[in-house]
Parts: C-alpha cells; sequence; structure tokens
C-alpha cells in the first residue's frame, strides 16, 4: 500500500499489473491498488479441490479464492486465475472440480498449467518414490506433463488440460 501511495503522490499515472495470493488481498488494499493504476491480478489459485490445496501445502481456502475474485470484480479489476491439474494425487473428480471451479469463479482470464517436479525439490520427491517419473526423465516443453499422477496418466493430463481450456 506504501508503493500505491507513493506511485499516487508522485502522480505517475501508470498502468500495472500484479501477482498475488488470494489470501492477502482484502478492501484497502484492492482499493489502493486501482487507485494507484492497477488493472489486473493474477491470483495463485491453484486447484478447485480443497484436498489437493491441503495436500500441496498452499495454506489457502477455496473461498478465499472466490472472495479476492470478487474484491477484484467490484473495484474494477481483471482476475486472471492460475490452476494446476496434474499434482500426484490428481484424479478425475478433483481434476473436474478445478475445472468447475474456475467456471463458477468466472475470473477473466484463466490458465491451466502441469506441475513440475524440479530436482531437489519435495514434488520430486513424492514423484520419485511413487513412481511417477523415472530418474531418467526428459520433457520437450513445460507444455507437457512432466509426471503421471497416482490415477490420471500423462496422456490423460494433456487431454484435462485441452479440455479445460475450451470449457472455460
Amino acid at each position: 500500500m506504501d508503493l500505491c501511495k507513493e506511485i499516487i503522490s508522485r502522480n505517475l499515472r501508470i498502468q500495472w499489473i500484479a501477482n498475488s495470493r488470494v489470501d492477502t488481498l482484502d478492501e484497502e488494499r484492492i482499493h489502493w491498488m486501482k487507485k494507484a493504476g492497477c488493472w489486473a491480478i493474477s491470483l495463485g489459485v491453484e486447484s478447485g479441490s480443497q484436498q489437493i490445496l491441503d495436500k500441496i501445502k498452499k495454506g489457502i481456502h477455496l473461498e478465499q479464492s472466490r472472495q479476492a475474485v470478487e474484491l477484484c470484480r467490484k473495484h474494477r479489476i481483471k482476475t486472471y486465475a492460475y490452476f494446476m491439474i496434474g499434482f500426484p494425487w490428481d484424479n478425475r473428480e478433483t481434476v473436474n472440480e478445478s475445472i468447475k471451479f474456475a467456471i463458477a469463479l468466472n475470473p477473466d482470464f484463466v490458465d491451466f498449467f502441469l506441475p513440475y517436479p524440479f530436482s531437489g525439490t519435495e514434488l520430486e520427491q513424492i514423484a520419485l518414490e511413487h513412481k511417477l517419473i523415472g530418474k531418467e526423465r526428459r520433457v520437450h516443453a513445460y507444455s507437457e506433463p512432466a509426471m503421471d499422477t497416482l490415477y490420471l496418466s500423462r496422456q490423460e493430463l494433456m487431454q484435462f488440460k485441452k479440455y479445460a481450456l475450451r470449457k472455460f
């Protein structure tokens, strides 16, 4: 908010966008962001399944995502919601929950990404432990799934990603 007030006090008249967690936005912060020229906020919603949010230790609840999008809408700030499908515990039900949640949130923009188990991360350890990736894996692009889930193949994840984007 101090940065927003400084932008205003210097009469900079700039247009800008921001990334945010859904649990850090409130009425006052959104007010100052809008007043300082913020026109869009990207939100890491990640999943429409509370079970998956808990498993990935996101530390948010679905209601916080709803509230963040509504606050932005109230202040006429565009929203870009980011979702991830393909966590080790994702199955047809949880992926469909994410798709339905994205539609219900009705952000201005949405994208569905696939998680990538970078070396040394907890996600890599989990993926190796459950044999969702091999030790010698090769991914050509981040748009391709790097691993299966416990319930879905990489091919199914690609189909879900395409379906999710078309559905939205």
